[in-house]
Order: C-alpha cells, then structure tokens, then sequence
C-alpha cells in the first residue's frame, strides 16, 4: 500500500509541474518598448560586436562565418570577433582563409580572430578574452550550428529599449534546420519549443526571472562589466549570469516573436552530452546561488520559488528514475493488491483519476500548438507526443545523475565537473561509451523484468508500453555503441540564410 501512495505521489508531482509549464503558455502578451535608432547619423548608433567562439569545428565555421557576414548593420558600426580556441589546425586554417578572401574583396568588414592557446575557462573564458578587446557597446554571440538571418539586428537592438534602460539583454528563440532528420530531433524540437515558447514566454511576460540561452542573443557591455564578465564556475555560464544579472536590478527580453535557426543534435549520444551539461550547470548554478535567491529581497515569493522550480527542472528525471527502479515491485504489489479488493473501491479510482489526469495534462502540454506550431495537424502532434513519452524513460535515466553531482559536488574539489563538454554535430564524436551502455542495460533489465510480471498479471497494456521501451533501448544500443547503421537518413541541405 505504502508503494502504491509513493506512486501516486511522484506522479502528483509530476502532473503539478506540467500543470504549472502549460500555466505560463495562458500568459497574456505584453507591448515591448522599442528604441528608434537615428540611422542617418551613424555616431548614434551603437557599435555592434558579433562574437562567434569556436572549437574545432571545421565542417561549421564556414557556414555561420557566411551567415553572420550577411547581418545588415551600418559598417562603421560593426565589428567581428571569431574567437578561435581550436587545436586541430584545420579550422584554424579555414578561418584565415575567409579572412583573407574578406579583406580582398569590396565588401570588407572588420574581422578579428583571436587565438588563444589554451581553453581556460572554456566558452566563458573565450567571452571574456574577446570584451576585453573591444570598445563595442554591445555584444551579439552565436555557436557555430547557428544561422542568423541577416535582419537579426534590426530586430533585435531595438528591444533594449533606450541608451540607458536597465535590459541587459535579449534572447531570440530558436529555429532548426534539421528537426525533420530523425525521430530524436522531432522530439527535442517537441522539448525545445515547450523551453522557449512556454516556459521562456510565460515568464517574460510575466515578469519573472528566466535565462539567457548563450547563443542567438544579444549583451550590453554595461551590465557584462558591471557583472564581472562571464563566470567559468559553472558549465552553464549562460543560466549563471542571467540570474545573477536579474538579481542586480537588470531586465532581460525574450524575442518570441524572432527565431535564429540551428541544428539540433542528431545521435542519442551528442543529445546526452547536451543535455548532461546542461543538467549539471543546473545543479551548478543552483548551489551557488540557491541561498542569495531565497534571500533575495527585491524578488517576491512567487518569483523565487519560480526561479528555485526552474532550477529544479532535471530534478524530474530523478523523480522518473525512481519511478523506474520501483516498477517491478509496483506492478506485483498493485496487482495482488487489486486482486485482494473489492472490484471499485477508493484506491483503484485514485490511481485511476491520477493517471486520467496525468495523460490529459501530458497531451495538452506536449501536443499544444505552442510545442509543435509547425505541425498544424492534430493526429501528429499527438503522434509525436506519444512518442515521446515512450521514449521519456530512456532519456532520463541518462542524465539524473548530472544534476545532483552539480548540486552536491563542489567545483573547487572537483574541478572536473567544470570542463566544457561540447555538443557534437552531425555524427561526428558520437559513439556511445561503455557506461552509457551499462546504464541503458540496466534500464532494459528492469523493463524485462517489470514486462514479465506484467503479463504474469494479464496488465497486457503496461508490457506493451515496456517492451517497447525495450526495443528501443536495444535499437539504440546496436545503432550508437556496435555503431550498427539500420536506416539511412536522407539527406538535408543546410540553409545558410533561414
């Protein structure tokens, strides 16, 4: 019985923060405040650093080096940093080989690419490196997957309203050009609208702390030396500052309405390094800065808990891990449980209630138009919502642990946890490591387990949801650790421009 009230619990919990996510997409939209440029006078219009940093990314930099060069912006205003903190020579070489057909040709800009021969302090210190070097008054900054469309600043820089305003920046949402690849890029495109077109929105326009992206945004260079710069203490140096920025007095601006286009992840491994990292700059930035949010007097209760709940998001994977190691008692001891009742008593219509609701507010967060507003039809975004959620239990058993190693793990004794593990693109890098495996197995394991039992105790619709978490868990096994290729994708050109 005891098991049966934990279950329900978890779940509980699980329902209240899809409730509350599908609560802030019902947010009321407010005006933003634009700032009108004099564009016929170019002294009073601010000067426009664009940072690209890059680590050995031959196969990309090229691409967003051409995007970025299309960005309309007065000349004189306009300035390019590529900060270059490769060791593999060859994107290094492909680097000054655009530079110097830029220079040679009538349309030159001013280009600066800046070597450094090591990676302290990774990304953040690739940042920092370049705002020391430049007298722009703003920073915008793009990963090398990104392709900015060339009007990104005419839409953006207005949004900080005046000179003077207290914005300290804005965030344009993201837009992918290979989200049709395959099956794991249509669902974190699922995954990555919920973040930006619910979550971010409704708290923007709410008038709630959310975080900077580290990429297709924008920086005042007042608030970023106000601020110190770019913090290397956590993997997330994007979710540190923006908080941190938020606590001093700053705005941030989220651009719902823009989309800067990137590629997503196409292998089960490069999403479990981004997401790993992810998961573990949370844990991150909430031990440092958990006991000043809560203390935090310019916030109310509702925004700090709001912020705490954000910060707490990949604690829901622990939550479903828990759920999981616990199947194979829950399926034996709910069965005989039921099998000793009457046929309608109270427990069997709670759970009952409890899972109704749970896949009611499940379909109406994922499936929503907000999550998938490319997909018009409604029988595939409810396909696509199904799918993912068969695939949920595999993906999060892979990154709970990152979290609470972030939370708990001190950096200054564990500085390892603080090294910048880079999401790899296209297939390259994507070989899936043996604990990768081991913990998958051991996923697998428990489905076996829990599927048997489940047909011993004729619940034919929970082993057929398990055994096809086995199959996939398996297929993905064979695909990216004995890299056995079984269907090949079709091809996708990149757009340069979108």
């Amino acid at each position: 019985m005891l098991l049966i009230i934990g279950f329900w619990v978890l779940k509980s919990l699980l329902i209240s923060t899809m409730l509350y996510r599908l609560s802030l997409s019902k947010t009321p939209q407010r005006k933003l405040v634009r700032w009108s440029f004099n564009f016929s006078n170019t002294e009073e219009v601010p000067l426009v650093c664009i940072q690209i940093p890059v680590f050995n990314e031959p196969k990309h930099i090229l691409g967003i080096l051409e995007s970025a060069l299309k960005i309309e912006w007065p000349k004189s205003r306009l300035e390019y940093q590529i900060l270059d903190d490769s060791n593999d020579e060859e994107t290094t070489k492909l680097i000054q080989q655009f530079i110097r057909r830029k220079e040679n040709s009538e349309d030159s800009v001013q280009i600066n690419h800046i070597h450094r021969s090591n990676r302290e302090g990774f990304k953040a210190g690739a940042l920092n490196h370049g705002l020391k070097k430049s007298g722009a008054d703003y920073f915008a900054i793009f990963d090398v997957d990104f392709r900015p469309a060339s009007d990104f600043l005419y839409e953006m820089m207005p949004l900080f309203e005046s000179k003077n305003s207290k914005v300290a920046a804005v965030q344009a949402a993201w837009s992918y050009y290979n989200q049709n690849k395959n099956y794991l890029t249509k669902i974190q495109e699922i995954l990555l609208n919920i973040h930006f077109h619910i979550e971010h929105f409704g708290r923007f326009h709410r008038k709630l702390a959310f975080n900077f992206n580290g990429t297709a945004g924008i920086w005042s260079k007042k608030a970023l030396q106000e601020l110190n710069g770019w913090s290397s203490n956590s993997v997330c140096e994007d979710l540190l500052l923006s908080y941190k920025a938020q606590m001093k007095g700053f705005k941030l601006v989220f651009a719902d309405h823009y989309r800067c286009s990137s590629e997503l992840p196409e292998t089960f491994h490069a999403f479990l390094i981004q997401q790993r990292r992810w998961a573990l700059g949370s844990g991150q930035v909430l031990r440092l800065l958990g006991k000043k949010i809560v203390k935090h007097q310019q916030w109310s209760l509702y925004q700090k808990l709001d912020v705490l709940f954000n910060l707490f998001g990949y604690a829901i994977s622990t939550i479903a891990g828990l759920m999981i190691i616990c199947l194979p008692f829950w399926i034996l001891y709910y069965a005989n449980f039921m099998a000793q009742s009457p046929n309608i008593n109270l427990s069997a219509v709670v759970d009952l209630s409890v899972w109704v609701i749970f896949s009611v507010v499940y379909f109406l967060l994922f499936a929503s138009k907000r999550a998938q507003p490319n997909t018009a039809s409604i029988p595939k975004r409810l396909y696509r919502a199904c799918v993912l959620f068969l695939c949920f239990p595999l993906l999060v058993t892979q990154i709970a642990m990152f979290y609470w190693r972030g939370l708990f793990a001190s950096t200054k004794k564990h500085k390892k946890w603080l090294v910048f593990h880079r999401t790899p693109k296209g297939r390259k890098g994507s070989v899936f490591k043996r604990s990768d495996m081991m913990v998958s197995s051991f996923v697998a394991m428990i489905f076996v387990v829990s599927s048997a039992l489940a047909l011993s105790q004729k619940l034919y619709f929970i082993a057929g949801v398990l055994m096809f978490n086995i199959a996939l868990i398996l297929y993905v096994l064979f695909k990216e650790y004995l890299n056995i290729d079984f269907v090949k994708t079709t091809k996708q050109t990149e757009n340069l421009t979108a």
